[in-house]
């Protein structure tokens, strides 16, 4: 089966290459982000000086190509840096120049009935990105694989396949496979999502996520919930016991400061107790700034809770104001 999308794979490749440039129905967008950050005392340690004054900007160029009916080629370009990072801006050849490939993938529309392929580097983010997030605030995070994609009015189905670390000698090769399913109309107002997440290395590594995510919107109100489980081997001698859990809620008044919701949160995040298990939750392909804001460095071993306030005040405009209360799990992490 492997091989037969690989073959399929690289004659639609091959197709999408050679096409005359004339044939195809090309789209291309772009996008230019400056962001100013000011950080202080970010480790909560007074001893040492880990302020930080700088801005940032990104820079993507996008190249979406249709091949023919069923097949669509996507390339992003992407230039992510600090201002004055670049010491010399007219040597040619420096290192310190950070253009790389954000996105590069094929889709295939119905390639076995209702199901899609899509191949390449590709995003991923699923729910509320806690467990598998494209963490867009920064450079933004990116799988080398393959899924198979299924959406019909019921069900939104991701069953991906991708290597996340490659190795030559093929000892310390890390691989996350997974699926997540969301199923609509089913719950009155509400969304159900089951997945499962598996992140391997070889011989080594076995690390399983399963959990449920509940999503739901009406008449200004939303909400969710969401639980995981992790479970495997964190090495040939230690087992993985951990958890995670959220709630959040809020109530958004559509007439007052052009929709001003009103929120809360609550979360809770096993760290690493007294036992030999492995007991802190691995959230590392999550997007903590979706969240936290910049409080992501606070990935494990925590517990919150959380007041929020967000407005649009003006067209293109959005203002938000977030006060945090939080407490390690495990005095001992």
């Amino acid at each position: 089966m492997k091989k037969l999308v690989g073959l399929s794979l690289a004659a639609a490749l091959f197709a999408a290459s050679t096409a005359p440039a004339i044939a195809a129905d090309v789209e291309l967008s772009g996008e230019v982000r400056i962001r100013h950050e000011i950080t202080n005392n970010k480790d909560y340690d007074d001893a040492g000086n880990d302020s930080r004054n700088k801005t940032e900007q990104r820079t993507r160029l996008n190249a979406k190509v249709a091949v023919d009916d069923r097949t669509t080629a996507f390339i992003s370009l992407q230039d992510s840096r600090a201002w004055g990072e670049e010491m010399d801006t007219i040597t040619t050849g420096d290192d310190s120049q950070a253009v790389d490939i954000s996105q590069a993938y094929l889709l295939i529309n119905d390639l076995a009935g209702p199901v899609d392929l899509i191949a390449g580097r590709i995003p991923l983010a699923f729910g509320n990105q806690r467990i598998i997030g494209s963490f867009e605030w920064a450079m933004g995070r990116r799988f080398d694989g393959f899924g198979a994609l299924l959406n019909n009015d019921t069900v939104d189905a991701v069953l991906y396949f991708s290597n996340v670390t490659e190795d030559n000698s093929s000892t310390e090769d890390v691989h996350a496979n997974g699926l997540h399913v969301a199923i609509k109309n089913v719950i009155p107002v509400n969304t159900l999502d089951v997945y499962y997440h598996q992140l391997t290395a070889a011989g080594e590594m076995d690390q399983s996520t399963i959990g449920l995510r509940l999503a739901g919107k009406t008449a200004g109100a939303d909400w969710t919930a969401e639980y995981a489980k992790q479970g495997g081997d964190a090495s040939a001698t230690q087992e993985i016991s951990a958890s995670l859990m959220a709630v959040t809620a809020g109530y958004t008044l559509d007439n007052v400061l052009g929709g001003l919701r009103i929120g809360g949160e609550f979360f809770a995040v096993s760290g690493q107790d007294n036992s030999t298990d492995k007991t802190s939750f691995d959230n590392s392909n999550a997007t903590s700034h979706f969240h936290y804001g910049i409080l992501d460095i606070v990935n494990n071993n925590i517990e919150g809770i959380a007041i929020k306030l967000d407005a649009k005040p003006a067209d293109g405009v959005k203002v938000g104001i977030q006060h945090w209360i939080m407490e390690d799990n495990e005095a001992s992490a």
